[in-house]
């Protein structure tokens, strides 16, 4: 598999929607997902009990089906997890790994996350590694040794793995809170991201991503940088006019400048 031309739009839909609801919204972004379907790569990511309902919505259609976590193991006796089996059942492609939900609420540890990682690799699926530093690691300098720790779990690829790898840099200060980071100051960690990463993963095969507080007004701004290949959506990807018009941003601009 190699890297995705396309820009790729991910909605994380957190855990915000009943079954109910999130069929619907499915069904809506799915209805004028055409107008942009050539150019942007679009993924829906609903908590688990809304996978099977959104996954029937998306069958057919250009729009992707994502999970937002899994436990590593195709299947089992483990009460409350999500294996490989189930989520391919569901034709699930794409899966969250190591959210910063999950590191700073549940203490999900690198050596966890890289379980979780390889894992999808080997049984097929595309794995969007989510990195970045909270407020006061970033006030102390410390960006670049904790990225450079979350992304050393990449070290253990193989060097015939040939599935795209995508990174979503989500600064934790800026998830949620309004505030996000500038389009330039992205753009370096970004690179910064790039120069590190090719020691594990050819450049071909990366998709470098941009979530924190992403929304219909900024994403122009993100897109307009060449470093940027998509974003990770969390709030303004429950908002159907919000998250079109943001996909909307990355095909108008990309095509522009492709």
């Amino acid at each position: 598999m190699v890297r995705m031309q396309k820009p790729l739009v991910i909605a994380n839909w957190k855990m915000q929607l009943a079954p109910q609801e999130s069929e619907m919204l499915a069904s809506a972004v799915v209805a004028e997902a055409v107008t942009v379907a050539d150019a942007v790569e679009m993924v829906l990511c609903p908590s688990f009990t809304s996978l099977g309902v959104v996954s029937e919505v998306l069958m057919g259609t250009s729009v992707a089906l994502g999970a937002q976590d899994v436990f590593p193991v195709s299947h089992g006796a483990l009460t409350g997890m999500v294996g490989f089996d189930e989520l391919r059942a569901l034709h699930v492609s794409y899966i969250l790994v190591g959210h910063s939900e999950r590191r700073r609420v549940l203490g999900e540890t690198d050596e966890e996350i890289a379980k979780k990682f390889h894992g999808a690799i080997a049984a097929g699926f595309i794995p969007v590694l989510c990195v970045g530093e909270t407020v006061e690691e970033k006030a102390g300098g410390e960006r670049e040794v904790v990225l450079t720790r979350q992304l050393g779990i990449l070290a253990d690829l193989s060097d015939d793995t040939k599935a795209a790898i995508s990174i979503a840099y989500e600064p934790v200060w800026a998830i949620g809170t309004g505030l996000a980071c500038s389009p330039e100051e992205a753009a370096e960690v970004h690179q910064w991201i790039r120069k590190t990463v090719v020691q594990y993963v050819s450049a071909d095969r990366l998709c470098v991503l941009y979530g924190g507080s992403v929304d219909e007004k900024n994403a122009a701004s993100f897109a307009g940088e060449d470093v940027i290949d998509g974003v990770l959506v969390g709030g303004a990807s429950l908002r159907k006019e919000a998250f079109l018009a943001i996909a909307a941003a990355f095909a108008k601009v990309k095509k522009a400048v492709a």
